[in-house]
């Protein structure tokens, strides 16, 4: 076989290759057991089921999860929970659409969690947090460590113990033009410490990992 015939035949096993390379799967992130209904990408899942980048896991309105992702991070959902689970290189970005979820980071990379444009992720590794969409604002507890809560070019800090509650709005005054992060105080550390981790809700024992609580 001459150059040109050798050449064409590498060229078509590289176009016949293309459908193969398009159609391979996201990478495993990780796993996720519960109670009650887990299902992954609109489907029921069994508890051990392995996720992938990008995949949609939902909880069932008495049930819970948890996510034991492949770089040490853990993630707890709560019952009637809907989140998307992606990996960005750094670590991990979790879209929480509805409900609440308590974050572990791992020892060398992070969790991000978003909802309608706050972004909550730990200052530092291993950092833990919980946040929770109600649909008009989101919810932060700190955990553990320093929690940041950015959105609107603004960011702030919620120290363990305290609970705020972050909105993006509309700014109304000529020097507040565009999107603005509100911030309210519901609970500090100390004294307020206990209404505020009286966001984490009673319930039957919990599938998460050890050091985190029942969400």
């Amino acid at each position: 076989m001459d150059g040109k015939g050798s050449l064409l035949l590498v060229c078509c096993a590289w176009v016949a290759f293309q459908p193969a390379l398009r159609a391979a799967p996201p990478p495993a992130i990780g796993t996720v057991i519960g109670r009650g209904e887990i299902r992954v990408n609109g489907v029921s899942v069994p508890s051990g089921a392995v996720l992938c980048s990008g995949d949609r896991i939902v909880t069932s309105s008495a049930g819970a999860a948890a996510v034991y992702l492949i770089g040490g991070e853990k993630l707890a959902l709560s019952a009637a929970t809907v989140t998307r689970v992606g990996a960005n290189g750094k670590g991990f970005i979790v879209r929480l659409d509805r409900g609440r979820v308590a974050a572990i980071g791992g020892k060398d990379s992070a969790i991000v969690v978003r909802a309608n444009g706050i972004s909550v992720e730990s200052k530092q590794a291993g950092g833990s947090y919980q946040a929770a969409w109600t649909g008009g604002s989101l919810e932060v507890l700190g955990r553990s460590g320093v929690t940041l809560v950015s959105g609107a070019n603004r960011t702030v800090a919620v120290s363990a113990g305290s609970l705020m509650k972050a909105s993006v709005v509309r700014g109304k005054s000529p020097a507040k033009r565009g999107k603005i992060l509100l911030i309210t105080l519901i609970a500090a550390a100390g004294a307020g410490v206990g209404a505020g981790l009286a966001l984490t809700a009673p319930g039957p024992s919990c599938v998460s990992a050890s050091e985190l609580t029942c969400p």
